[in-house]
């Protein structure tokens, strides 16, 4: 037995000598093949060997390599899995014996590992080949690391299933594990991304892992970018999966975002630092992170969420967001916000929003989100998806204490922000930013210069959209106006407006219904109900109104000069209007002016470059005298010279019209026109007024009335023309002229050309002419002036002188009946020339001559008188005896002088009877009785030469009469003289004659006036 132990105990030595001897007599080669062989074997790898392999077994079992690489998984980029610069490793002995490997030391140096996971899920490394080996007992072997070491090593990482690659470098790292179902410990540090880190590590069981069963962890990352931690489980089956909680922050936002690879255009240093604590689950690509809190502070804002996000190709975002920010202005300088207003004056922003879907463009359910300054307060609840175009769905609420200097504050550029005060305004809003739509509003404005209210719904897509109703009340509305630089018609008389109505569409094209406007003022009432439409030529349809007993203070505020007078003075219109605002049509008129009453259509186009005006009315009875306006005190009756103010025309050349107009009668001062219809044509200044018909003076009249003021010089033409006229209410009524009566027609057609009245009368070139039928020259007895002749005839022959009477001759209750009276006249430059003037009875003729000039307003002319005693051929011109018996009127028209042509009668006697009537006479009468007579009879007495022949047209004065005392024979020639001048309706003269009236002043030279044949004028 001993010497059993004796050699037992000699050949353990010798097998104890020759294990210590065997790694120095093998040669390293060999350890270097066999190390090739069982690595290539245990990691399914191919495994080289650059370096030299060195092996020692004492005090432990150990080994050192260098330049090892392990080949990559087939199908995987890249030759090596994993390079060593060099690879060491101790094992104890004796945990051998009891199938336990104890790792005294594992280190690798300057390791360099790549990792590679592809689209379909499969990667690079597997860990089957690490679970410990069962012997043919199926007893596993366990296994326990004392130190493990990565000295200046490399990681990599490609994930093409998730488009990213990371990379680990100069990482240090020590490691232990006990036993494989022992914790594991492990600390280190490193770059990643080229960041510094350092990071610790506790696993309960690197078993677990290799089981692919959740395996809890403790892990904490600190950098200078920020911090983390994470305690919880980590799982590989085939995917990476984590459950548990979480910890990050970090101070540097802007160097976080810079590492991460995400860029923003804002500085995020001002956002301060953020803080979040919550939990991880689910597989690392689409982990699940639950926040249960995260913050952000800085000066800027502060801003809190909690709610979960998911991660993956598209991170999803629920939960409940917070911010206060002191200066939204700051705020949108900070984010590049560009608004279209200065955001000083919003003030404050304080929200809260919960927050779903997508993180790029999460829908944001606002519980609140409020903007309050010291001039504005509003405030927004509902939702907003927030993306390229946000989508909002909410309420919200405004109020502004002063809107126009709120206006200000924001850079908003009102012409009077002065009249905007108070607005409050609360509504929904719905849809794209770029297409908002508003509904439900209901928005106010109150202040001293108007208030108004709209309720409905705003469409903010371009163009905008309304569709609500509206109320306004404007107190002082033409000083409104004014403010804000608009010109309105008379806005001097812009007073009170109040409207409501009913908006609907694109505000470009936008439709107004149910319209009430009322105007109400110290000048003028208005009011308007209907409908109206925007955009294009616009439309308008409804009633309006309107009226003013202060007319003259209206055109005075419209900057419409009037000339003093009563006229006037009130004016009121109602009716319909339809139509364009450039075509309106405007029925059931009913128009009041003064005393003037007019109804009927009208229509007024502004559609071309001159508004046209357009209307049939009917005027009923109209008197236009007192717009003709009275005459200065103390001016003389009768003509006082035409005007030579210049003529306005000017209105002519801004408007077209094409009016009718019908009177039952028409008064214009003494005339009264009747049944009359006027038709008007304006066009490019020129005028036509056509009276189709009318009745004046008891006749029927037709015409027209020309005025072209298109020229710098205007032109008037006059074609009138009437049947069965009166002559004497005719001349009477114009003329103040009763001693022609009769009936028939007129003709006139006349044309002047000139800038005044006076300048177109002095100018004026045409034709009149008259045609009377059974008539009476009033104030002279034909009949009577033979039966007359005869008893003078006789009173000289008895010598019986007494019983002389001619007061039934000339009276005015004599006249002197007509059958035809005719008339020509020719007018050029303002003379009209006497071509015909004839009267026709049985016994009367009277032969006209001479001319009127109608421009200064003077007459020459002369009336040739012939009458038959036995009133033989009616209708032919006889002589009494052959004595014509010629009558002049001359002067002005405001002091007509009409005197007989005696010497005429008296000159054709003298010829008739000759010396033979004379002797008879004196013989029978004696010396005394025969002078008497002859003188009577206007015999020209012997020692009297005879007279000269008058020129043509013109009759010879008599020659004047010598001075001396009134003798028988005198009274007898002035009693003669005095029924012979009563002809054409000659007074008796007053015993103290009246000085005739004075002449109206002339500007200008006028032509000579004639000398007039008889020095004693008729009056």
């Amino acid at each position: 037995m001993k010497r059993f132990l004796i050699f037992a105990g000699i050949g353990l030595g010798v097998l104890l000598m020759a294990t210590l001897a065997v790694p120095f007599l093998v040669p390293a080669s060999v350890y270097k093949a066999q190390i090739e062989k069982a690595a290539s074997e245990s990691l399914a790898r191919n495994v080289t060997l650059s370096g030299d392999a060195k092996l020692s077994v004492f005090p432990r079992i150990a080994a050192r390599i260098e330049g090892v690489t392990v080949a990559n998984a087939e199908g995987f980029p890249g030759a090596t899995m994993i390079e060593a610069g060099e690879l060491r490793g101790s094992v104890k002995w004796l945990p051998l014996f009891s199938r336990r490997v104890e790792v005294q030391e594992l280190a690798f140096t300057d390791a360099k590992v790549v990792l590679h996971k592809k689209a379909d899920g499969t990667v690079n490394w597997d860990l089957e080949a690490f679970k410990p080996k069962k012997d043919e007992s199926g007893k596993e072997i366990d296994a326990a690391i004392d130190k493990a070491t990565l000295k200046n090593a490399t990681l990599t990482y490609t994930d093409e299933q998730a488009g990213t690659k990371y990379e680990f470098s100069e990482v240090d790292l020590n490691a232990s594990m006990k036993a494989l179902d022992q914790p594991l410990n492990a600390k280190g540090s490193g770059k990643f991304q080229g960041e510094a880190f350092g990071v610790t590590l506790k696993m309960d069981s690197a078993q677990l892992l290799s089981d692919k069963s959740p395996a809890a962890i403790v892990f904490e990352l600190k950098s200078a970018l920020g911090n983390v931690t994470y305690d919880g489980t980590l799982q590989t089956a085939d995917t990476v999966s984590v459950e548990g909680t979480f910890t990050a922050g970090s101070d540097a936002l802007a160097a976080l975002a810079d590492f991460a690879g995400t860029k923003v255009d804002f500085d995020l240093k001002e956002l301060g630092s953020v803080k979040v604590k919550g939990r991880l689950s689910g597989p690392v690509e689409t982990v699940k992170v639950a926040i249960e809190d995260a913050s952000q502070n800085s000066d800027l804002m502060k801003a809190g969420f909690v709610g979960d996000l998911i991660m993956g190709p598209e991170p999803k975002i629920s939960g409940t967001a917070t911010i206060a920010a002191p200066d939204i202005a700051a705020l949108t300088k900070f984010a590049k916000i560009d608004l279209p207003v200065d955001a000083a004056a919003l003030g404050a922003l304080n929200a809260t929003a919960k927050l779903s879907g997508l993180m790029t463009a999460p829908d944001l359910a606002i519980e609140t989100a409020s903007v309050k300054s010291k001039l504005i307060a509003a405030s927004y609840a509902g939702t907003v998806k927030l993306g390229e175009n946000p989508i909002l769905d909410g309420t919200f609420k405004a109020d502004l204490a002063d809107a126009g200097e709120v206006a200000k504050a924001l850079g908003v550029k009102l012409d009077a922000p002065q009249l905007f005060k108070k607005v409050s305004a609360t509504g929904t809003l719905k849809g794209p930013a770029d297409k908002l739509a508003l509904t439900g509003i209901s928005a106010s404005h109150e202040g001293p210069d108007f208030s108004a209210t709209y309720k409905g719904a705003v469409g903010l897509a371009e163009p905008m959209t309304l569709d609500g109703a509206v109320t306004a009340s404007l107190p002082r509305a033409g000083d409104f106006a004014r403010a804000l630089k608009i010109e309105i018609p008379g806005q001097n008389a812009v007073e009170k407006i109040d409207v409501a109505a009913r908006l609907k569409g694109p505000i470009t094209t936008l439709a107004l219904s149910e319209i009430d406007l009322k105007h109400s003022g110290a000048l003028i009432n208005a009011a308007y109900k209907g409908t109206m439409k925007l955009g294009g030529d616009g439309a308008l349809s409804g009633n309006f109104s309107a009226s003013s007993d202060q007319l003259r203070g209206l055109l005075k505020a419209s900057d419409i000069e009037m000339a003093p007078g009563e006229t006037l003075q009130r004016f009121a219109a109602k009716g319909a209007v339809a139509g364009s605002f450039k075509k309106l049509g405007f029925s059931g008129l009913d128009l009041t002016l003064d005393a003037i009453k007019a109804k009927g259509t009208a229509g007024l186009d502004l559609s071309a470059a001159k508004p046209k005006l357009t209307g049939d009315l009917n005027m009923g009875a109209l008197d236009l005298t007192p717009f003709l306006g009275a005459p200065p005190s103390g001016q003389t009756k009768g003509f006082s010279g035409w005007s030579k103010d210049p003529l306005d025309l000017a209105g002519l050349k801004s408007v077209d019209s094409d009016l009718k107009l019908r009177t039952t009668s028409l008064k214009i001062g003494k005339v009264t026109l009747t049944n009359a219809s006027v038709l008007t044509a304006l066009n490019d200044g020129r005028l036509e007024a056509n009276l189709p018909a009318f009745q004046v003076f008891d006749g029927t009249w037709s015409g027209k009335v020309f005025v072209d003021a298109s020229g710098n010089v205007p032109t008037v033409q006059f074609l009138m023309q009437g049947k069965g006229v009166e002559m004497a209410s005719m001349l009477g009524t114009l003329a103040n002229f009763s001693r022609l009566d009769g009936a028939g027609a007129i003709k006139l057609e006349a044309t002047g050309r000139g800038a005044s009245i006076d300048a177109i009368m002095k100018d004026l070139d045409g034709n009149v002419s008259t045609n009377l039928a059974n008539g009476a020259l009033k104030g002279f007895n034909v009949a009577q002036a033979v039966r007359s002749a005869d008893t003078l005839r006789q009173a000289v022959t008895t010598g019986n002188l007494r019983n002389l009477d001619f007061s039934g001759v000339l009276s005015t209750a004599s006249q002197t009946d007509f059958t035809q009276f005719d008339a020509v006249l020719k007018i050029d430059n303002g003379v009209a020339k006497v071509d015909l003037m004839k009267l026709l009875n049985p016994v009367l003729g009277i032969d006209g001559t001479g001319q009127i000039d109608l421009g200064w307003q003077k007459l020459d002319v002369r009336l040739a008188t012939a009458i038959d005693k036995k009133g033989k051929s009616a209708g032919s011109v006889v002589q009494l005896n052959g004595i014509p018996v010629p009558v002049r009127l001359s002067g002005n028209w405001a002091a007509i002088k009409v005197t007989p042509d005696l010497s005429g009668v008296q000159s054709a006697l003298a010829a008739e009877a000759g010396g033979k009537v004379r002797d008879t006479i004196t013989d029978r009468l004696g010396t005394v009785g025969g002078g008497v007579a002859s003188d009577v009879l206007g015999l020209p007495k012997r020692e009297t030469p005879a007279p000269e022949t008058p020129a043509s047209g013109q009759t010879a004065e008599p020659a004047p009469l010598a001075e001396k005392k009134p003798t028988l024979e005198e009274l007898g020639r002035k009693k003669a003289q005095d029924a012979l001048g009563g002809l054409l309706g000659k007074k008796k003269p007053a015993p103290t004659p009246t000085p005739p009236p004075a002449e109206v002043p002339q500007t200008e030279t006028p032509p000579a006036e004639p000398a007039p044949a008889d020095p004693a004028p008729t009056e």
